[in-house]
């Protein structure tokens, strides 16, 4: 099979992005916090908007694709690079498809900044409108041109930054078409189903993605590329298939980084909340703490009838992003639990007031029951009341 082919059809369900050079990018100085900082926050925009043009600039596909491959100069390994370096209208076929998701995206935001080896590293935290979550790390390098860009993606849901995923592309094709050889027309037709997946799954046909995994080779089925289209579709489809596939993922790559990330869904849909408590706090050491995942932590102790627990996970969560308005939320619904008056009241006041709540007349919700007898009720509205102020005069 003609690599370059290969490497576009794998673009398919891989979308990341690329850069302009074929060689690795040569840093020139140092680059500072400052330009650090103010490259994540325009990376995080031009993500949401799906800036295709700008992306394509800004991040070394190209350079990724060199070190996958070792720089070997193989037919292969060069129609390899031949295809990440691949544009239409100056913007890579990952960057494409990764346009056309972009209306899937409820948020991506820049979390964190580190410094490891005296290289910068911003985090990313991707939310889906289905409340799917995801984080991405960019190390970031000067390139030729003096622009700040991303020299390498590490992508948390599949646990492997972006050169490792091309790294294991290559080799598990190469194994392929060896162990294929005088088969080849069947092995195409195999990576062909692999992008009509992705294709499908981007369109929402989520049980064309399961059919069209059946008819695959039994090799494509194992890779973690292909595992992950069919998880997507089967979150989408059927709860008994979507457990399943978590179950064989988590089989096929056991001590995998991105068991995390699957195993918070599965211990979730089997009730073991405490197993599901223990995947985040993974996820929390490694992100250096988050507050969308001190939300999720804080929702399991809710379910796991452990209200205080609950609070104290939002407390946490406030404390790396105090101006996650969920976190509130989640505390409000617990302090209900515990009746916390206080607590409620302060919670009441803090979504009112910074995040522009507005609640209904609380004596008519039976949640509210206790607290609407207590004096802090009283002051609470009180404190409304003394917030509207004066009208003032129309002109």
């Amino acid at each position: 099979m003609n690599a370059c082919r290969l490497m576009l059809l794998m673009f398919a369900v891989t979308p990341l992005i690329n850069s302009a050079s074929a060689d690795p990018p040569t840093p020139k100085k140092p680059v500072t916090e400052e330009e650090a900082r103010a490259f994540c926050e325009e990376f995080a925009e031009r993500f949401m908007e799906g800036d295709g043009l700008w992306l394509s600039d800004h991040i070394d596909i190209p350079g990724m694709a060199w070190r996958a491959t070792d720089g070997q100069k193989d037919a292969f390994s060069k129609g390899f690079r031949e295809g990440a370096s691949k544009r239409t209208d100056g913007v890579l076929r990952s960057v494409q498809n990764l346009v056309t998701q972009k209306d899937t995206f409820q948020s991506y935001k820049f979390t964190r900044l580190r410094q490891a080896k005296g290289t910068w590293k911003g985090l990313f935290r991707l939310i889906a409108k289905d409340e799917a979550m995801n984080f991405h790390e960019l190390e970031l390098t000067r390139k030729s041109n003096g622009e700040i860009g991303a020299a390498e993606f590490y992508n948390y849901m599949t646990g492997e930054t972006l050169t490792d995923t091309f790294r294991k592309i290559c080799e598990d094709a190469k194994d392929t078409l060896k162990k294929n050889a005088g088969n080849e027309k069947s092995l195409e037709g195999g990576y062909d189903r692999v992008g009509e997946m992705s294709a499908a799954l981007r369109e929402k046909n989520y049980q064309t993605v399961v059919d069209l995994y059946g008819k695959i080779p039994a090799d494509l089925q194992k890779s973690k590329v292909v595992m992950t289209l069919l998880l997507q579709a089967a979150a989408n489809l059927d709860e008994k298939l979507y457990q399943q596939v978590m179950e064989d993922y988590a089989k096929e790559f056991p001590n995998d980084p991105s068991k995390d990330f699957i195993s918070i869904d599965a211990f979730f849909l089997a009730k073991k909340y405490d197993l599901a408590i223990q995947a985040i706090d993974r996820l929390l050491e490694r992100t250096g703490g988050d507050g969308h995942l001190s939300f999720l932590k804080a929702t399991l102790n809710l379910l796991d009838e452990k209200p205080e627990q609950a609070i104290r996970s939002a407390k946490d969560g406030m404390k790396q992003e105090p101006d996650y308005g969920k976190l509130y939320e989640i505390t409000l619904n617990a302090s209900l639990q515990t009746k916390d008056n206080a607590l409620t009241k302060e919670m009441l006041d803090t979504l009112e007031s910074k995040f522009g709540f507005e609640f209904a007349d609380l004596k008519s919700v039976p949640e509210y029951a206790n607290f609407v007898k207590s004096p802090e009720y009283e002051a609470y509205l009180k404190s409304k009341e003394d917030a509207k102020g004066e009208a003032k005069p129309e002109f």
